[in-house]
């Protein structure tokens, strides 16, 4: 089995070997995937900080022989904590590369800034050729400061980007992207969709009981959960609907003061943080 890891800013993950097929997902840079199966040009993956699958065009995807890939996965990454980060290649002026907030950086040096980068030239080559970048490390967060003021922090770093379906980044994200993206920065480890990350963390009864950093769920009227936010006290919550934006949340759900209207209906509470 292939193993690799994501040297785009950005790879779409689609449902369907198809450019026309919807898009579920995306893999940010430094995230680590292995192949699960191939169809023409195009290979299905599980990316390794999910478990989520999809599928990628084959050509854009970075293999790595098996002893490099073992090497990089057994080391803790660095995270990107800036909407994008600018990055020179070493030798040149001027960034080349601009990396969205949630990239992962292996065996990034604080001395001289540098991160490499792991290109093969052909299939199956056993050493891959090292290009050396450097980024700002005012631009990194190092995992383990898991407060709620760091989290809600990084949270309003997002603020009006546009919802994207399956989206990720500062230039579109959707509701449980927003959470993952988030909590991933800070180290904390979300499953990719809404109806998976509510059974994580645990159950806080009522609002009355929820703290800043807690996550809100919210139901169809299946009783099916189709939406995520980041409450930022009891009365208010950070979520991806339109573009990331802050609204009014009670015991009923969020109120949409432009619309006038609840737009979803309040399924639970868990929290994350602290546990």
């Amino acid at each position: 089995m292939s193993s690799g890891i994501c040297t785009q800013p950005l790879l779409p993950l689609r449902s369907d070997p198809s450019e026309q097929s919807e898009m579920i997902s995306q893999l940010l840079f430094g995230e680590l995937f292995e192949v699960l199966e191939e169809h023409g040009s195009w290979s299905k993956i599980r990316n390794l900080s999910d478990d989520y699958q999809g599928w990628c065009t084959t050509k854009m995807l970075q293999l790595l022989p098996l002893p490099f890939f073992e090497t990089i996965e057994k080391k803790d990454p660095i995270f990107t904590n800036v909407p994008l980060s600018a990055c020179l290649k070493q030798g040149e002026s001027e960034p080349r590369l601009f990396l969205p907030a949630g990239s992962r950086l292996y065996f990034f040096d604080e001395e001289s800034k540098f991160f490499p980068i792991w290109r093969t030239r052909f299939p199956g080559e056993d050493k891959p050729e090292k290009e050396y970048w450097s980024i700002n490390p005012d631009f990194l967060g190092y995992t383990g400061k898991t407060t709620v003021q760091e989290m809600i922090r990084t949270a309003m770093l997002f603020m009006n980007a546009p919802y994207l379906w399956g989206g990720k980044s500062i230039l579109g994200i959707d509701c449980s992207g927003l959470t993952q993206l988030v909590y991933s920065i800070l180290g904390i480890k979300l499953s990719r969709n809404a109806c998976d990350q509510v059974i994580q963390g645990m159950s806080v009864s009522n609002l009355f009981e929820a703290e800043p950093g807690d996550l809100a769920f919210f139901s169809n009227t299946e009783g099916k959960v189709v939406h995520v936010g980041i409450l930022l006290d009891r009365n208010r919550i950070l979520h991806a609907s339109g573009c990331v934006h802050i609204d009014p949340i009670d015991a009923e759900g969020i109120y949409n003061e432009v619309l006038g209207r609840y737009t979803h209906h309040l399924f639970s509470i868990r929290r994350i943080i602290g546990l």
